[in-house]
């Protein structure tokens, strides 16, 4: 099965999407930190659904 992407590089991805939310100031930055949480959380789910395929994949 070709995958666009693996989880390892999702993972980082989401640990630096993470990081910048964490440096953002919630009071100025309400509708960038929104985006980066939706685009968060889309990426969990992604992750989540990469797992149980190579979970599949691999039988166990």
């Amino acid at each position: 099965m070709d995958q666009g992407i693996d989880i390892r590089a999702l993972d980082e991805w989401m640990y630096a999407i993470q990081s910048a939310l964490e440096e953002l100031d919630p009071a100025a930055n309400a509708d960038p930190i929104a985006l980066l949480q939706r685009t968060l959380d889309a990426m969990r789910e992604r992750r989540a659904a990469l797992r149980t395929i190579r979970h599949n994949q691999a039988g166990y």
